[in-house]
């Protein structure tokens, strides 16, 4: 037997209580009937019936609340495999870590809060394979398409530029890439194909508009995220200082919009505009991803279904309650 939610058989110790509290009623009861009645209260009442009553009650309740304790951490017995088909999209997501990235006018730096906004998104997936590319100067799939979710994560840990050892930043070249990427994943009855690009803009003439073109004409969509702010930001150097040009002037990294806009018109997708660190991935998941392309099937996973018993303890303490219930309805029937 196994427990679906095993966190509420702590409430199993609170059963005694339920016993305290129909007792202390009980005594509170009594109190304000032997004020009201006086001397005739002791006429009037049994004491052994009474205490057996208050007896039954406090079995019957505290075995009702355990029953319903039980039941909340859903109970199961035996399971059986079955095999689900998966239906989603293919999405890859392509992230610039070129120094740029470093930049801190999103905190901590634009890239660890692309990071942390990429983990977020693997929890709204409904079914779908994701995949991870990182680029600079020249850029690699560090992660294939996958509906191991957990996997993807582990591979964010390491997202970073020490990974590529070409400097620069190639959007073109990245887009490409993916495209293949995706193409090449690409399995039976597989419709929607789509490339979240998160990046500054800045791009090392490696023809984006190009790479977008072709991504296009195999149908795969595009959605660019500029993260930066208007002014741009100094660039840090690794060192406590920051980048800085021949003429030793500090080197600001600028939101590069024009290019991500014309990428996402290309190709039918939505351009997303960050300077607050708020990339809106539920929202290029949910209204655009899930909504703008046609999932298809993935594949198939075999999963372990439980037979949940919980109703069986749920129904026991129904019985029990109608059954206090009706026994105290025919205990007041009999004192009037």
């Amino acid at each position: 037997m196994t427990w679906g939610d095993a966190e509420y058989l702590w409430l199993l110790t609170l059963t005694p209580l339920v016993s305290i509290l129909i007792i202390l009623s009980n005594m509170f009861r009594k109190k304000r009937l032997a004020r009201f009645l006086g001397q005739r209260y002791k006429d009037l009442s049994q004491s052994l019936e009474r205490r057996r009553q208050v007896l039954y009650r406090c079995l019957a309740l505290s075995l009702a609340f355990a029953c319903i304790c039980i039941a909340l951490a859903r109970p199961r017995w035996g399971y059986e495999w079955r095999t689900l088909e998966r239906k989603g999209a293919d999405i890859m997501v392509v992230v610039d870590v070129s120094k740029s990235m470093n930049a801190e006018d999103i905190k901590p730096n634009r890239l660890q809060r692309a990071r942390r906004e990429i983990i977020d998104l693997l929890s709204m997936l409904q079914g779908d394979r994701i995949g991870l590319l990182q680029f600079a100067g020249v850029g690699f799939v560090q992660c294939p398409l996958t509906l191991d979710y957990m996997a993807m994560e582990l591979f964010l840990d390491s997202l970073g530029e020490s990974m590529i050892p070409v400097p620069g930043s190639a959007i073109g070249n990245a887009i490409r890439l993916a495209h293949k990427s995706l193409m090449e994943s690409a399995t039976e009855g597989s419709v929607g194909k789509s490339i979240i690009l998160i990046t500054d803009g800045e791009d090392h003439e490696s023809g984006p508009i190009q790479a977008a073109q072709d991504a296009a004409s195999d149908g795969v969509r595009i959605y660019p995220i500029g993260i930066g702010s208007e002014g741009g930001a100094p660039i840090p150097d690794g060192d406590g200082g920051y980048v800085k040009d021949q003429s030793g002037r500090m080197v600001l990294s600028r939101l590069d919009e024009g290019t991500l806009e014309e990428i996402a018109r290309i190709t039918e997708g939505r351009y997303v505009r960050s300077t607050t660190g708020d990339l809106d991935l539920d929202i290029i998941y949910s209204q655009h991803i899930r909504k703008d392309l046609k999932p298809g099937n993935i594949g198939e996973t075999r999963e372990k279904v439980w037979h949940e018993s919980f109703w069986i303890f749920a129904v026991a303490a129904m019985f029990i309650l109608i059954f206090d219930f009706h026994i105290q309805g025919r205990r007041l029937s009999t004192e009037k």
